[in-house]
């Protein structure tokens, strides 16, 4: 299950630098994976730190922020499995749901980008 959780993380990974790729150049596009991979694993931190904060408008762009970019720790899994903790089957569906949603998303607005843009 462990590694479940890395192949949709990749997935959702590999839609956005399709996404990226659609509009922007190959060095930008993996900057621009790169840095959501690493927005996307900080959540969970991001959300602490606004929850803690008296900045209305830091606790806004946090909020903002969470719910436009996909949450990469929902879907890691491994110290659960180094640990040899039980993973619900309920969250792991859920997460699969959210994983494909996400997939699924990207390649549809990618496609419709690309349809749009002139490749001769």
């Amino acid at each position: 299950v462990g590694l479940y959780g890395v192949v949709l993380e990749a997935g959702i990974l590999l839609s956005f630098t399709i996404f990226f790729g659609s509009f922007a150049s190959p060095m930008m596009a993996v900057a621009f994976s790169i840095g959501l991979f690493l927005i996307g694993h900080w959540l969970d931190s991001l959300k602490y730190f606004a929850e803690k904060s008296d900045s209305v408008s830091f606790q806004y762009f946090a909020k903002v922020i969470q719910s436009v970019l996909p949450n990469l720790e929902k879907m890691n899994w491994r110290s659960l499995f180094v640990y040899s903790d039980a993973i619900p089957v309920k969250s792991v569906m859920m997460t699969s749901g959210y994983s494909v949603a996400w997939c699924v998303f990207l390649i549809t607005v990618s496609a419709m980008i690309m349809r749009g843009r002139d490749l001769g």
